[in-house]
C-alpha cells in the first residue's frame, strides 16, 4: 500500500485498502516530465495524507520517526532505511524491497509486533508461512516457497542495518534464511525459448496482430526485445537518436539502464526491419514506441498470444526473450564476454549462467539416447 506511479493511467496514484479490506486507488495527479525516476514529490505526499493515506502506508507515519535512522520502532526504522535505499539502488530493486516491506509491516501490525526487537524466528517463520498463503497478483497462484525464501533474503538487509547500527542484537531474518535454504535450494535453471520455439512465437505474434489479439505496437516490442536483448523498461523508452542505423547499435543511457552506467547493444536482423519501418512513420525523432506503450501491458498481451496459440514461453514473458537471445548466441558460438556487453552485465559471472543452462540442455538431450 502506498504511492505508486501509475504508467497505465499517468497518475500519481494512492494504493489503500476500504472498509472491507479490498483494494483501492486514488489518483492524485498527473505525471509530470522526469518525475518517473525521482524521489516521490512533496505535493503529491501532502495530497495522499489528503486523502488519509501516506507515502508508504495507510496509516500516517509521524514526519519525526520517518527519517531517524536510530528509531527502533518498526515502521520507524524499515521506512528510514527504505527512504536510503532508493536513494542508491536502481528503480525497480527499491520496488520490489516496497512490495516486500509492505507485506512484512501489514503481517507485523496483524501480529501485533511494534518494535524491531520485536521481531523474533519465530515471527520471521510465520511470515514466511503466512506469505505462501497468499497469491500472486501477476501469476494468479500461491506464493512459491522460493519466491517467499528470496524476499526473506531482501527483508534480511533491514536487520542487518538495524544490528549495525546497534538497533538490535542479531539479524533474526539471516538465521531463518540459513534454515530454510537447505529445504528449498535456489534454481538455476534460465527461462528461454528455444530455436523451434522462436519460430514458433514469431509466428504466432504475426497471426496475434492479424486478428486483433496483440496491438502492433506489443508485437514490434517483442521483436526489438528478441533482437536486442534489451531489458523491456529500456526498449519502452526507446528513442531513434539511441540508434546508429549505420551500423546497427543502440546506445542506452545510464537512466534507462539497471545497473545505471549505461551500454551498447546491437540489433539482429530480425529486428531491423521493425525499427526502419517506424523510423520511416515518425520522421527518425523521439521514441521509437508511443507512450502509452509500457511494462505491465507487454506482459499482458504476450502471456494472452503464448496461451491462445500454446506457445510455452516459461518465466516471464518479457524477459524470456532476452534469455532467448543470450541462448542462442551461446549456441553459435558467441563469446561469452560479447554476450555481456551485448546484454549490459556488469559481471561476467551473471553471464555465465547462459553457457551452464545450455550444457544442462546438452546432458540432458544424451539422456534421452538408448542403444
Amino acid at each position: 500500500m502506498g504511492i505508486i506511479q501509475d504508467r497505465t493511467t499517468g497518475y500519481w496514484t494512492l494504493k489503500t485498502r476500504n472498509a472491507e479490506g479490498k483494494d483501492k486507488r486514488v489518483k492524485l495527479r498527473e505525471l509530470r516530465n522526469g518525475e518517473p525516476n525521482k524521489p516521490i514529490p512533496p505535493d503529491v505526499v501532502a495530497l495522499a495524507a489528503s486523502q488519509g493515506g501516506s507515502v508508504f502506508a495507510p496509516k500516517a507515519i509521524p514526519t519525526s520517526t520517518l527519517f531517524s535512522t536510530s528509531n527502533s520502532t518498526l515502521v520507524g526504522f524499515v521506512e528510514s532505511h527504505f527512504a536510503d535505499y532508493r536513494q542508491h539502488k536502481a528503480a525497480g530493486s527499491a520496488k520490489r524491497l516496497r512490495g516486500i516491506l509492505d507485506h512484512f509491516l501489514r503481517f507485523a501490525d496483524s501480529a501485533g509486533v511494534r518494535a524491531m526487537e520485536s521481531v523474533t524466528e519465530d515471527t520471521i517463520k510465520a511470515f514466511f508461512t503466512w506469505r505462501r498463503t497468499q497469491v500472486d497478483e501477476r501469476l494468479k497462484i500461491n506464493i512459491q516457497a522460493q519466491t517467499a525464501l528470496s524476499e526473506l533474503e531482501l527483508l534480511s538487509g533491514v536487520f542487518t542495518a538495524a544490528k549495525r547500527r546497534k538497533v538490535i542484537a542479531e539479524n533474526p531474518v539471516s538465521e531463518v534464511v540459513r534454515q530454510l535454504r537447505p529445504c528449498y535450494p535456489r534454481q538455476e535453471t534460465t527461462k528461454y525459448l528455444d530455436e523451434d520455439g522462436i519460430k514458433e512465437f514469431l509466428s504466432a505474434l504475426e497471426r496475434g496482430v492479424a486478428v486483433g489479439l496483440i496491438p502492433r505496437d506489443y508485437a514490434d516490442l517483442a521483436i526489438v526485445m528478441l533482437n536486442t536483448g534489451m531489458r523491456v523498461e529500456a526498449a519502452v523508452q526507446m528513442r531513434h537518436e539511441w540508434i546508429n542505423y549505420k551500423n546497427w547499435t543502440v546506445a542506452i543511457p545510464p537512466d534507462c539502464d539497471k545497473a545505471k552506467t549505461g551500454y551498447t547493444t546491437g540489433v539482429a536482423h530480425g529486428g531491423r526491419d521493425v525499427l526502419h519501418r517506424r523510423r520511416e512513420a515518425s520522421g527518425g525523432l523521439g521514441r521509437v514506441f508511443p507512450e502509452s506503450v509500457n511494462q505491465k501491458m507487454s506482459y499482458w498481451y504476450l502471456r494472452r498470444l503464448c496461451r491462445e496459440y500454446g506457445v510455452d514461453a516459461p518465466g516471464s514473458y518479457n524477459h524470456m526473450l532476452r534469455h532467448s537471445i543470450a541462448t542462442t548466441m551461446v549456441d553459435k558460438g558467441v563469446p561469452i564476454q560479447v554476450i555481456g556487453g551485448i546484454l549490459g552485465h556488469k559481471n561476467l559471472k551473471t553471464t555465465q549462467r547462459y553457457a551452464k543452462v545450455r550444457d544442462q540442455a546438452k546432458i540432458k538431450a544424451m539422456e534421452t539416447v538408448a542403444f
